[in-house]
């Protein structure tokens, strides 16, 4: 059986807008200490719907910056109550802050 976006979206609706709502405050923390985002929400809510939808067991993330995007493949692993995230970065530091620490301190309480 084939599922739409569309489908996906009604389906996870209300998860959605509850991890939306952990998230913008986040964001203004993020933006407040200069880290930014790198990963639009777009984005960031349909990986939330795959990894819901297909329930992998490990999850491996490219990039992560400061984190934004880990909230949202944390947030779909702790829903599915399984799988685990391996997060690769390059940068060291992000305005001098290790990045692994920025990262960690980016998580939101609901998926940390």
């Amino acid at each position: 059986m084939e599922i739409s976006w569309t489908d996906l979206f009604r389906k996870y609706d209300s998860e959605l807008c509850q991890v939306a709502q952990f998230l913008r405050r986040q964001f203004h923390t993020m933006q407040r200490l200069g880290q930014g985002t790198t990963f639009g929400d777009v984005e960031g809510e349909l990986v939330y719907m795959l990894i819901r939808e297909t329930r992998p067991e490990v999850v491996f993330e490219i990039s992560p910056h400061a984190g934004w995007s880990t909230n949202y493949l944390l947030g779909a692993l702790t829903a599915n109550d399984k799988g685990i995230l391996h997060s690769f970065e390059i940068l060291p530091a992000i305005k001098g802050v290790p990045t692994e620490q920025v990262i960690r301190g980016n998580r939101i309480k609901h998926v940390s």
